[in-house]
């Protein structure tokens, strides 16, 4: 039977000094932070540079989790306040022109991989003619799975402005002749 720690442990742990604890929670939010990170930036580089800076912060706010909420919404609250900042400090000429990919390592044909790739990249490029506000609410919710209220306590936003960003977002996507291809 194999017994998993809970979020909470580690984070005590970790604030402990237990480098392994600190480890464990890296390894167990990577894979979810580093996709986050490469829907809001756009490129493996940038993707790589946000996800560390998200740990960073995590890191440095440890001890601030109060354990209210699940560990994995007060990181992506955090996650989402970072992926803001980065996309003040970018410059607006970038675009978002390389592949996407995943942490996962699932074996899959060479046709499916294409397959994949081509529809990440177009749906990369969809979401990067969002602005900042929107591409972070169709994230947290198709890609998070997260709730209006979830959102709202996460961005500090209310529920009703999230729905109208989230919308808008929708019909603004819906309106792009790419997106007969990726929807």
């Amino acid at each position: 039977m194999l017994l998993t720690i809970s979020d909470k442990r580690l984070v005590a742990r970790a604030l402990k000094g237990h480098a392994d604890a600190w480890d464990k929670l890296i390894r167990r939010y990577e894979a979810r932070v580093y996709n986050f990170a490469l829907r809001m930036a756009g490129n493996r580089e940038d993707a790589m540079d946000l996800m560390q800076e998200v740990f960073l912060s995590v890191y440095r706010n440890l001890g601030s989790y109060a354990g209210r909420a699940e560990f994995a919404s007060w990181l992506f609250a955090i996650a989402s306040r970072r992926a803001v900042d980065f996309y003040r400090r970018r410059k607006p000429a970038e675009t978002l022109d390389s592949e996407p990919e995943d942490l996962l390592g699932r074996e899959e044909s060479p046709l499916r991989q294409v397959v994949r790739n081509q529809t990440n990249a177009n749906l990369m490029n969809l979401l990067s003619r969002l602005d900042i506000e929107q591409r972070l609410v169709i994230e947290l919710k198709f890609f998070q799975d997260r709730t209006f209220d979830e959102m709202s306590e996460t961005l500090g936003v209310s529920a009703n402005t999230l729905k109208t960003r989230f919308y808008t977002a929708l019909k603004k996507i819906k309106s792009m002749p790419e997106a007969v291809h990726v929807l």
